[in-house]
Order: C-alpha cells, then sequence, then structure tokens
C-alpha cells in the first residue's frame, strides 16, 4: 500500500515565540542540539497526532496504527499504514516553522527507511 499526501498546513499551537529568519534566502536559523527538549517532544506529539488523523480520514482507523499513541517506542517509524503482507510506515517529522525546509533523522531511521525502500516514508507537517 503506497500512501499519498495532498499538502497539509497545519497551524500548531504556539507557545507565543516567534522564529525570526535570516536575511539569507528568507529561512530559519540553523540551529543544532535541542534548545527546549520539551517543546521538541511536544511538537512532535502533535506533529503525530495530527498525521494519524489525517491518515485515518484519508484511509479509515481499520488499518492505521499509532505506534506511539500511548508511549515513545523508540521505533524509527510513528505510523503503520496497512495490513501485513502490504504495510507502510511512516517517520513523522514536525515543526512550528512555517519556513523551515529541513529536518534531522538519525540514523536508525534512516537505515530503516533504506531497509524498508518503498515500504517507508517520511512525512513533515509544518
Amino acid at each position: 500500500m503506497h500512501v499519498e499526501f495532498d499538502p497539509v498546513d497545519l497551524d500548531l499551537v504556539s507557545d507565543g515565540l516567534e522564529l525570526g529568519a535570516s536575511n539569507f534566502s528568507s529561512r530559519d536559523h540553523l540551529r543544532f542540539g535541542t534548545p527546549n527538549a520539551a517543546q521538541a517532544m511536544q511538537t512532535g506529539r502533535i506533529g503525530e497526532s495530527v498525521a494519524f488523523k489525517y491518515i485515518i480520514g484519508k484511509f479509515g482507523g481499520t488499518a492505521v496504527k499509532w505506534v506511539n499513541e500511548d508511549i515513545e517506542t523508540g521505533l524509527p517509524y510513528d505510523i503503520i499504514v496497512g495490513e501485513e503482507n502490504s504495510r507502510e510506515y511512516i517517520e513523522v517529522k514536525a515543526t512550528k516553522s512555517r519556513t523551515k525546509d529541513w529536518f534531522n533523522i538519525s540514523t536508525r531511521e534512516w537505515q530503516f527507511a533504506v531497509e524498508k525502500g518503498e515500504s517507508s516514508a517520511l512525512h513533515m507537517f509544518c
């Protein structure tokens, strides 16, 4: 099963802080590390929740599983779509920035995506 996504512009809950854009191509400054780990975790959970609801709305809930719904599993994917013989594994990346066009991916996530090939997908929600 291959999951196709329509473009979605998500206005996530803001903590009131606006990240300033640089003068270079109107992109956010590259920041390394996690200046606020709690906020990063919350943004990730919100992104996974939004992605899960979107996928259920598009494909129905019987063949969709959010593996981190109750607790962070540490798996290299967040959502499974499809039955055993035709599964797609989705890793969700979320950001509060409307201009951020990059994201971090772990070695484990990359290796899993390579191993699964077309059965693996990365989706970024802004």
